[in-house]
């Protein structure tokens, strides 16, 4: 039986700081996903949520595709989320490197343990399971990447 060989073609992005004041785009990134992810709260005003927070896009073919808000004091990952025709693509990989890059380890989140494919993704890509905890969206795990 012959090896087995996987490319990874990961989707070429622009990864640019959020300083404008138009959250429109993000706004609507957000909402494409919730309708996908009814658990998820719903957020009328993201503008209002990620005040205070380090936001990055991830830009392709001139269109924002994608966001990840930082929270500084705490190296933690508020949100990430990308458009649903482009994920699977490398797209949240990206955006996480770069947070590394910039800001180092260790870096955290909180996921919803009802998001089972982003619950695979970050195991996946080496963020370790620290513990469990309940919110008001529901249970989650703290994972962190040392």
């Amino acid at each position: 039986m012959g090896k087995r060989f996987f490319v990874f073609l990961y989707m070429h992005i622009r990864i640019v700081e959020k300083k404008d004041k138009d959250y429109s785009v993000i706004q609507g990134i957000y909402n494409m996903v919730r309708n996908e992810m009814p658990f998820l709260s719903e957020i009328p005003d993201i503008k209002n949520v990620l005040t205070g927070e380090v936001v990055y896009e991830a830009i392709a073919e001139g269109e924002a595709i994608a966001f990840i808000s930082l929270w500084e004091p705490d190296n933690f990952i508020h949100y990430l989320f990308v458009s649903p025709s482009y994920q699977s693509k490398g797209v949240g990989l990206q955006l996480i490197t770069h947070l590394l890059e910039v800001y180092g380890k260790p870096m955290g989140l909180k996921c919803l343990l009802e998001n089972a494919n982003a619950v695979r993704f970050y195991k996946k890509n080496g963020f370790d399971e620290k513990y469990h905890g309940t919110s008001a969206e529901g249970e989650y795990i703290y994972f962190e990447l040392q």
